[in-house]
Formats: structure tokens, C-alpha cells, sequence
């Protein structure tokens, strides 16, 4: 249902040319969230408008090196409580208009992606080897796209429907925390990346098919 509070939230994004919020109100994704990029992939898609919007995480609050949500909204007092339920119940505190779930659980098989309710897209934010091969496998066998995320202290990567040679990259992660800069900046084009599965602004408006890495040490930071 169309509130005054919907077309309010999303006037200024309804005046892009081809731009139907519709699309993105009735999009659903999962995503499976540790640490800065689950933090900030998911607050993201909550403020573009995403209806539905899974967060599957084992964490316990104040477990990893994130806090960005929890300095956001003073929940820096709930240490070992659920992270998954803790950034729900902030990111529905943000945008009202869309559905959260935070899960307490992780991929440990393909079974486990039944708590995603048949997603539209599949985001994998952590530097788990298991969890981003498993994705893939979903992903393939069901044709849903899926995006992988890895960071660390210095660089990261994200790529599109990554075959068997790209995701090979994002396990060299699996033992550095992700950095926070790094963290929001593949954020914001992952981000993009999901507008543009859910909904292409014209026919050239397409998925990147290519690697983005991105690494503070170097002068050219950003690269394939």
C-alpha cells in the first residue's frame, strides 16, 4: 500500500528518468552479512527501497570489528545479543515503508538458503570460503544472480555472478578483518549493481561483468 510517507521518501528518486520505485518496492534480496559490508550493503538497499530485505548473520553484537550501526543508533550497549535481530531493528527505524528480517543462522548448505524466501538478488558480505561457494552454487542451479563482497585491512573485491576463477580471489581475504573505508565504498557500488538487476534505467544500463577491486595502498586505487 502507497502511503504519503512512500511517495515522500522516494519523490526525489522518482524524478530520475525511467525510474519506477515499484520495482524495487516488490524486489526481494538476501544477504548474507559479517561485519562493515553487511552493515553497510544492507543500510543501502534500505534506504534505496528494496520491499523485502533478509539479513542471515551468526554474529553476536559487538563480536566483530563493526559498530558503524550500532554508534549510528546507540546500540553499543547490547553486546552478545543478535546481530542480525539488532540491525533489522535499525534499519526498520530508518526506512518504516519496507520489510527487514534478521536471521540468526549461517550457509552451511543449500538448504539453508529457504530462509531467503526466493530472493531476486544474493549478497554474500563475508570472507568465508564455504559460504561464497555454496552462494554460487545456489545461485547457478536456481539462476538467481549473486554478488560477492570480500574485504580486508588494505583492499577488496566484489564481483557479479563470479564463475570458479573470480571467487578464487575473494578467499585470500578469509583471515583479515574488513576495513571500514573499503567496506562502504564497494558498498556503494554493489549497491548500484542490485538498482540495476531490479531495475535498468534504459537498455545500455547494465550489470558490471567485470571485477572491481579496490586498494588504499595503491596511487590508481581502483582496478579489475
Amino acid at each position: 500500500m502507497e502511503t504519503d510517507t512512500y511517495h515522500e521518501r522516494y519523490h526525489r528518486q522518482g524524478l530520475i528518468q525511467g525510474w519506477d520505485q515499484k520495482k524495487l518496492s516488490n524486489g526481494r534480496v538476501g544477504i548474507i552479512s559479517r561485519s562493515y559490508l553487511g552493515e553497510f550493503v544492507s543500510l543501502g538497499l534500505a534506504a534505496l527501497g528494496i520491499g523485502e530485505i533478509r539479513i542471515l548473520t551468526n554474529e553476536k553484537n559487538g563480536e566483530s570489528n563493526s559498530s558503524f550501526l550500532n554508534k549510528l543508533c546507540e546500540y553499543s550497549d547490547y553486546t552478545g545479543s543478535e546481530k542480525a535481530k539488532i540491525t533489522s531493528s535499525i534499519l526498520k527505524k530508518i526506512n518504516t515503508t519496507i520489510d527487514i528480517i534478521g536471521i540468526h543462522s549461517q550457509v552451511v548448505s543449500n538448504s539453508s538458503f529457504i530462509l531467503f524466501n526466493n530472493p531476486d538478488v544474493i549478497v554474500d558480505t563475508t570472507n568465508n570460503r564455504n559460504s561464497k561457494l555454496l552462494c554460487m552454487d545456489y545461485s547457478k542451479k536456481n539462476k538467481i544472480p549473486f554478488i560477492s563482497l570480500s574485504a580486508g585491512n588494505n583492499k577488496g573485491i566484489v564481483d557479479v555472478n563470479p564463475d570458479d576463477k573470480k571467487l578464487e580471489r575473494h578467499f585470500e581475504y578469509r583471515d583479515e578483518n574488513q576495513n571500514p573505508i573499503i567496506s562502504s565504498v564497494l558498498a556503494g557500488f554493489v549497491i548500484d549493481e542490485i538498482r540495476k538487476i531490479l531495475l535498468p534505467l534504459n537498455k545500455n544500463d547494465k550489470i558490471c561483468n567485470k571485477s572491481l577491486s579496490y586498494n588504499l595502498t595503491e596511487s590508481n586505487q581502483f582496478g579489475g
